[in-house]
Parts: C-alpha cells; structure tokens; sequence
C-alpha cells in the first residue's frame, strides 16, 4: 500500500499493532505486549502516514491499577499490517476482533522477530 490517498468509498480499515504496556505515573515503557487486531472507520478521506500517527497516539485503555499496586495503560508502539475492508462491512469503530498477550519477558525487537519475522512493519515504509 502506497502513501497516496485511500479511495473515497475505501475508509474502514483493519490495522494489526503492537501494544506496549506504560507507568502511567511516569511515562517508562514496561515490558509487556499484546498483539490486537483493531477496526477503524474514517469519515474522511486519509493517508496511510496519518492513520498510523493517529492509531499510534492513542491510549488503548484507560490507566488501571495492576496486581502489585502500579498503573499502566496502554499503546502502540508498532503497526504491523493495515488491511483496507470491504465498505459493506459494519462494525462499532475500534472494535478488537483479535488479542494474545505475550507472557516472555521479551523486548520489542525479539517480538518482532520471533512472531512477526515476515511482514514488513507499516510504519517503517
């Protein structure tokens, strides 16, 4: 997929991403992933590098208190595949349709190496 513009009648998409667990209290990256699959509607016409800057500016949930007292909330760190859907698909806009959480204490590199070792990653194009 080109940077050009989507067509018109093309603005539902489904994006694959890499979700990286945050401190909320400062902001340092935690070593925790998940791997989703996320549809996105657009009411108008976009280029692929703004809709991975959107989908990456986004907080995936809201911050929550884990197990041990801290709080995390989550975001993109990677898009791994952005695929355009049918236009007569509907859907509640980001409705998860996948989800697996790595349970390796992996960093990001050795994930995308190990599960991800064929695709080459949309924001780096």
């Amino acid at each position: 997929m080109n940077d050009s513009r989507f067509k018109k009648m093309i603005e539902k998409f489904s994006i694959s991403l890499l979700l990286q667990a945050f401190n909320a209290n400062d902001d340092s990256s935690l070593n925790y992933f998940e791997h989703v699959i996320v549809l996105y509607h657009f009411t108008e016409e976009t280029t692929k590098k703004e809709l991975i800057n959107i989908v990456k500016k986004q907080k995936y949930m809201e911050p929550y208190e884990t197990a041990d007292g801290a709080y995390i909330y989550w975001k993109a760190v990677k898009v791994i595949d952005v695929f355009e859907l049918n236009s007569d698909v509907t859907f509640e806009d980001n409705a998860e349709v996948y989800s697996r959480h790595f349970t390796e204490e992996l960093d990001m590199d050795r994930i995308l190496n190990k599960y991800f070792p064929d695709f080459i990653l949309e924001d780096e194009i």
